[in-house]
């Protein structure tokens, strides 16, 4: 009798378990996902891995990987395929599953039928260290790339277009959310709209917004000059006769823009007003004021100036 034969078809029976071991948990992974996906741990226990430790016997470690892989795995099915038929192991699929996607699946897998799970290990970690580096670039590309842009648009009114970071976007969206919350508890018990054109909607309301964060960041000494340096309004009537005072403009940042009678009267009513006349030229005070400012101080701030249509 060959001594050596019954060693060598241990082996094969060996190999064989071994692959319907994997086969099997495949099947493992599979019921773990379902079993996650309905909550079926949510019976007092924190989480499904903590379920799972609980409810097999393994270490907490190991309970979240197979979890984790149990997830990842709905994503790959080329790496599921191969476990499902025993042709990789469960220690090369979570190793591969910490960097695999779709698009690189089948490269990953090509890797797992010829090396070992050490190597792939090593080649799984290798791989993060690397994207990790790419991610810290796109990360600095990102920052490099953050910009505010406004500009007037053919209606009169101001667009503003900001490409931020995320952790910056995020407490801009906390803060206009802060703020419209506020504006509508100031408002909610106000009398109801005349007409469906008075309702404020979402949008409305969260324009509303902004302009509230840029005053209370204006108001808290943001910008150091005066309070009226920032609210004043100066009036120029250019050879207006009676009751007629033309056009009024807001200076922004590109220029004068026409606004409406009814804007004109909204910031008088808002701001404190200067009243100028100006004669060849000239400009000379047409009524007392304590505070009054030069004009060119004005420059890059709010100013509303009425301006003769003759």
């Amino acid at each position: 009798m060959n001594p050596e034969r019954p060693v060598e078809h241990l082996g094969e029976a060996i190999a064989d378990l071994a692959a319907r071991m994997h086969a099997a948990t495949y099947e493992l992974l599979v019921m773990l996902r379902q079993f996650d996906e309905q909550n079926g741990w949510n019976t007092g226990f924190m989480s499904c891995a903590h379920w799972l430790s609980w409810r097999t016997g393994i270490d907490m470690g190991a309970a979240r990987e197979k979890v984790r892989v149990a997830k990842a795995l709905a994503g790959l099915p080329r790496l599921g395929g191969a476990l499902q038929r025993g042709e990789i192991s469960y220690a090369k699929v979570r190793a591969l599953t910490r960097v695999a996607t779709p698009d690189n699946e089948a490269r990953l897998l090509e890797l797992a039928y010829h090396a070992t799970a050490g190597q792939v290990e090593r080649v799984a970690r290798a791989w993060r260290r690397c994207d990790r580096l790419e991610e810290t670039l796109e990360d600095q590309q990102r920052r490099l790339s953050r910009s505010v842009t406004t500009y007037v648009d053919e209606d009169g009114m101001v667009v503003l277009r900001a490409r931020l970071t995320l952790e910056l976007g995020a407490v801009v969206q906390r803060a206009l959310d802060a703020a419209a919350e506020r504006l509508y508890q100031e408002s909610k018990d106000a009398a109801a709209p005349a007409s469906i054109v008075e309702e404020v909607s979402w949008a409305q309301r969260r324009a509303d917004a902004l302009g509230l964060l840029a005053e209370s960041a204006l108001q808290a000494d943001l910008d150091r000059g005066s309070s009226g340096d920032r609210y004043q309004v100066v009036l120029h009537v250019e050879g207006g006769r009676g009751e007629d005072h033309g056009q009024a403009a807001v200076e922004l940042e590109d220029g004068a823009v026409r606004v409406s009678a009814e804007t004109s009267h909204r910031l008088a009513c808002d701001a404190s007003v200067v009243m100028m006349r100006e004669t060849a030229g000239a400009a000379s005070p047409a009524a007392p004021r304590d505070t009054a400012m030069p004009i060119t101080s004005l420059t890059g701030r709010m100013a509303v100036r009425p301006r003769s249509t003759t």
